[in-house]
């Protein structure tokens, strides 16, 4: 009988070992073979699931900003005041992962340039966070 996957669990667990080795090694240290030693599988399976570096990387900014811009939907019945608090404290990481993850995140937004794949998916969900925090 065939073993049963499921494939979005798999790619999380890819996308978070990706920010595991971004929060070791930088983003300049992150390539198909060490993320897939750190989420213990093979580079084919990264490749099956991503296909290329630039599109896990996509993929990992795009799951950390759908995180951050969920958390914001929740306070859409808040006062202005609360909402902005909500987006200032999305960068004050409450575990040891989440600070590793902000400030991978931070440096990996600077360091990318907005006409790269990876670099346009934190613009455009900043740019809805701002007009919905400040009207």
């Amino acid at each position: 009988m065939p073993r049963v996957v499921d494939h979005a669990e798999r790619r999380q667990q890819i996308v978070f070992a990706l920010w595991l080795v971004i929060a070791q090694q930088g983003i300049e240290g992150v390539s198909l073979r060490h993320v897939a030693a750190e989420a213990g599988v093979s580079m084919g399976r990264i490749q099956h699931y991503f296909g290329t570096k630039e599109a896990l990387v996509l993929a990992g900014c795009t799951a950390l900003v759908d995180s951050a811009y969920g958390g914001y939907q929740e306070t859409a019945e808040a006062p202005p005041r609360d909402r902005l608090l909500h987006v200032v404290s999305q960068q004050i990481p409450g575990t040891t992962a989440g600070a590793s993850a902000s400030a991978s995140g931070t440096r990996t937004w600077r360091s990318r340039s907005t006409t790269t794949p990876s670099g346009r998916c934190w613009p455009r969900r900043g740019e809805v966070l701002r007009k919905s925090a400040c009207g």
